[in-house]
C-alpha cells in the first residue's frame, strides 16, 4: 500500500464526501498507478473523487507532447474514476464571490503563495462545505485559519524511501466567519 492515514481518516469519515484533488496529488496518482489504485480503495463506494475544471486546466497545460497529453487527458476525464466538478454560471459566480473574499482574508493573514486556481478551489470547497474536502501537498496554499486538517495521506515513495504527507483538509465555517469579522473591522 503506498497510501497509509492518519488522524482517524477512514473510509466511513470519507462516506458521502466529496474530496477534490489539488494538481501536485492528481500529479502523483498520475505517475503512480498502484498510488491511485489506494485511493480508489479508500473511496470506493462512500465519497466522490472530484476534479475542477481549473485543476483540470493546470494539470494538462504543462503537457506539450501529443501522445503524451493523450494520455494525460484520458486519465483526468476518466469518469469511472473522478466526477468532473459542476460548471453551471450560478456556482460559478458563487465560487468567484467566495474566491474574491478569501484573496482579501489571504492578503490581511499575510498568507501569500496561492494561486487563481488554489483560491477557486478553495471558494468550491468553501460553497459545499461541510461535504468538501481536498487533498492536497500544499497545505499553506489552504492556511489554518480558515481550514482544519481531517486526516493526512503518507505517500510511500518506494523508489526513494522517502514518506510525502498530504493533507486532507475541510473549510472551517467558524474560523470565516471569525476572519472575516477582522478583516470588515478594519473598513470602520
Amino acid at each position: 500500500m503506498h497510501f497509509l492515514l492518519s488522524h482517524g481518516l477512514n473510509k466511513d469519515a470519507l462516506a458521502g464526501r466529496y474530496i477534490f484533488l489539488d494538481n501536485d496529488f492528481l500529479s502523483v496518482i498520475f505517475s503512480d498507478g498502484d498510488a491511485l489504485e489506494d485511493v480508489l480503495n479508500l473511496t470506493e463506494g462512500s465519497a466522490f473523487l472530484m476534479i475542477d475544471a481549473l485543476t483540470r486546466f493546470e494539470f494538462l497545460r504543462g503537457v506539450f507532447l501529443p501522445a503524451r497529453r493523450a494520455i494525460a487527458e484520458r486519465f483526468v476525464d476518466n469518469e469511472e474514476a473522478f466526477m468532473p466538478a459542476a460548471e453551471h454560471p450560478t456556482i460559478q459566480k458563487s465560487i468567484r464571490d467566495n474566491s474574491l473574499i478569501l484573496s482579501n482574508l489571504y492578503a490581511h493573514q499575510k498568507c501569500e503563495g496561492a494561486s487563481t486556481v488554489d483560491l477557486f478551489l478553495a471558494g468550491r470547497v468553501m460553497l459545499h462545505a461541510p461535504k468538501a474536502l481536498i487533498i492536497t501537498g500544499n497545505r499553506k496554499d489552504f492556511p489554518g485559519f480558515l481550514f482544519d486538517i481531517a486526516g493526512v495521506l503518507n505517500y510511500d515513495v518506494e523508489k526513494s524511501g522517502q514518506v510525502r504527507a498530504y493533507s486532507v483538509i475541510e473549510f472551517n465555517k467558524d474560523k470565516y466567519d471569525q476572519a472575516v469579522a477582522k478583516w470588515r473591522a478594519l473598513g470602520e
